[in-house]
């Protein structure tokens, strides 16, 4: 299963972990189960992918 992993480097992506953890409360917290969907459908195109 996909995951979303931060990363906590102030020159490639958060400056700290609580900017970390602010930036996912308010972005994606709210679409959860959106994001939790997709990442599974993409789970499963690769595996199809893998299989061919």
């Amino acid at each position: 299963m996909y995951h979303i992993v931060p990363i906590i480097d102030p020159r490639l992506g958060f400056d700290s972990e609580e900017d970390w953890r602010e930036f996912r409360e308010k972005w994606l917290m709210p679409m959860k189960q959106q994001i939790v969907s997709y990442l599974k459908k993409l789970a499963v195109q690769m595996e199809g992918e893998k299989a061919s």
